[in-house]
């Protein structure tokens, strides 16, 4: 079965990632894979120099990219958690508890990987979703955390200066915090190994200089650590996506037989706080399509035409999957 490596991004304060609404209430425990290439594009900036990133970008977006990487996903202690696969769950699947569950152990993905259907499982509560694990893993989960939610968001007070009339006002944003042996982690699959050296020191830069929003007031810090994780099964009909997934025009054929969810991303442009980037909609992660040769994805120009900087402002758009045996 495959091998992919994996960097756990381990909490030294709380996160603010940015969900939806236009304030800053809102806040995700997950940092979908095109937010987090765009601030390892910065920190590779930061570190490499602007034309070593123009070089990295244009493999990607010439159909040539040296590494293919994940959204983010939780990790309780040893117990790597993943996104609920959108299909092959079987008739367990339609249980109210389980739909409403938005993640599974590693262990459960696996056993959905080799064609099992959902028979014993338990579910772990957090704030926000909830968890799919095996009894076997509830004990050793609760040694980690006790009964404690793994991770939970509060909204936190913050205070703002009028510039002109020094008046104070107060907002809220919204934090996710992680419990001790709790974090993030996200997959890579290195297509040349060249690169791995570089991509870990422009993913320990960005945890030195903070991930996600609200950083002048402390939040997104970590440390690194990295490892490498089986996952899928050899030579399955389908993938589950763990990243967001922007279809080529040629490659939008697999959709009449994929069970997938649509995501619309959006956002201002950086440093350009009255421009907007065009609006892209994706396949979420967790969306079941079929596993042929050839998928990749897509990498999209998401600035302005009346920009007047030539430099494009690129949205990553390219699956990340884990092939199954698992019927939709």
């Amino acid at each position: 079965m495959p091998e992919f490596s994996y960097f756990l991004i381990k909490p030294n304060a709380p996160f603010h990632i940015g969900e939806r609404g236009v304030g800053l209430e809102e806040t995700s425990i997950m940092v979908h894979s095109d937010t987090l290439f765009g601030a390892l594009c910065w920190a590779w900036r930061l570190l490499y120099g602007e034309k070593d990133l123009e070089e990295l970008l244009s493999q990607f977006i010439n159909n040539r990219p040296p590494f293919l990487l994940s959204s983010t996903f939780p990790f309780i202690g040893k117990t790597m958690i993943l996104p609920k696969p959108l299909g092959g769950l079987g008739a367990d699947g339609f249980e109210k508890r389980v739909r409403r569950a938005q993640f599974v152990s590693h262990a459960i993905f696996q056993n959905l990987a080799q064609g099992q259907s959902l028979e014993k499982y338990e579910i772990i509560h957090s704030d926000p979703g909830s968890i799919i694990v095996t009894p076997e893993e509830v004990s050793g989960i609760q040694d980690q955390i006790g009964t404690a939610f793994p991770w939970t968001v509060s909204e936190a007070p913050r205070v703002t200066l009028d510039r002109d009339t020094n008046r104070s006002d107060i907002y809220y944003a919204g934090d996710v915090r992680f419990m001790r042996t709790c974090g993030l982690y996200t997959l890579i699959d290195f297509l040349d190994n060249s690169y791995r050296n570089k991509l870990e020191g422009a993913l320990r830069l960005l945890g030195d200089e903070g991930l996600g929003g609200e950083r002048s007031s402390g939040r997104g810090f970590f440390s690194v650590e990295q490892g490498s994780l089986f996952l899928g099964s050899d030579k399955g009909e389908k993938s589950v996506l763990l990243s967001l997934y922007r279809p080529r025009r040629e490659e939008t054929s697999i959709l009449p037989d994929s069970s997938y969810g649509l995501l619309t991303r959006r956002g201002w442009i950086a440093g350009k706080s009255d421009k907007r980037k065009k609006s892209v909609r994706m396949l979420v992660e967790g969306s079941v399509i079929p596993s042929r040769s050839g998928i990749l994805g897509s990498i999209i120009d998401v600035g302005t035409k009346d920009r007047k900087d030539t430099k494009g402002i690129y949205s990553y758009g390219l699956a990340f999957q884990a092939p199954t045996r698992m019927a939709i």
